[in-house]
């Protein structure tokens, strides 16, 4: 039986459904008890509801680019535990990583030939458990600031440079694992590259852009792999 066959079960939607439930409600408590606050400041209920329409137009555009990459995501660990994280954490390329490196802790490769059962847990456990970094942060958040403004008492560029040699050092990690694999992949992984650099600077001056550069970068990597297997 294949993985995917219990990734998009019946039993895994009615487990991601209630976190589904409670991230909604939460959104419905904070929203009504800022209305009830803004009154009391002096702003109408019709200035509140003409902000969140704004807010939810707004949000149009970075939904869609996370609805780009869910879909990738869907293929690999399935709908419903996709659906879940997204909604709770949002991070589309995040959430990517993490399920990947579950999947190599099992020695295998997220959506490759050889990812299984075993894998798709794998990845499950990863995104679940890394996701508790969150509530972490709330408790080391107050030494955190305290150690980031001493480090950027003595230069704010050192902090920037170790958030971006960790990402660039796992992504690297993972990207060789997978192009090793064979040419296709390679393909796919150096068009992605090459199109995430192209866009990033494209967005420079295209500002809607920033929002879609990892799903459109995605897309060009899959049509390369897709055109390099078929060589």
């Amino acid at each position: 039986m294949s993985y995917l066959n219990i990734a998009n079960a019946s039993i895994m939607w009615f487990a991601c459904f209630p976190l589904v439930i409670l991230v909604v409600s939460v959104v419905v408590i904070i929203s009504r008890r800022t209305i009830r606050v803004a009154q009391k400041a002096g702003i109408s209920r019709k200035e509140c509801f003409r902000a969140f329409r704004t807010g939810a137009i707004s949000a149009i555009g970075p939904s869609l680019a996370v609805f780009i990459v869910m879909v990738g995501l869907m293929s690999a660990i399935g709908a419903p535990m996709s659906w879940m994280r997204l909604a709770v954490i949002g991070s589309a390329d995040a959430e990517l990583l993490h399920a990947g490196l579950g999947a190599s802790t099992v020695g295998q490769n997220l959506g490759g030939d050889n990812y299984n059962a075993t894998g798709y847990i794998a990845s499950v456990w990863a995104m679940s458990t890394l996701g508790i970094s969150w509530l972490i942060n709330i408790v080391f958040i107050p030494y955190a600031n305290k150690i980031q403004t001493k480090i950027q008492r003595r230069d704010d560029r050192l902090l920037q440079a170790v958030s971006v040699s960790c990402m660039i050092g796992i992504m690297s990690y993972m990207s060789v694992q997978n192009m090793l694999l064979g040419w296709d992949v390679t393909a796919a992984a150096l068009a992605a590259v090459i199109a995430e650099v192209v866009l990033t600077k494209v967005s420079g001056k295209v500002r809607w852009l920033k929002e879609y550069v990892l799903g459109f970068s995605m897309i060009v990597g899959m049509a390369a792999g897709m055109l390099a297997s078929n060589l």
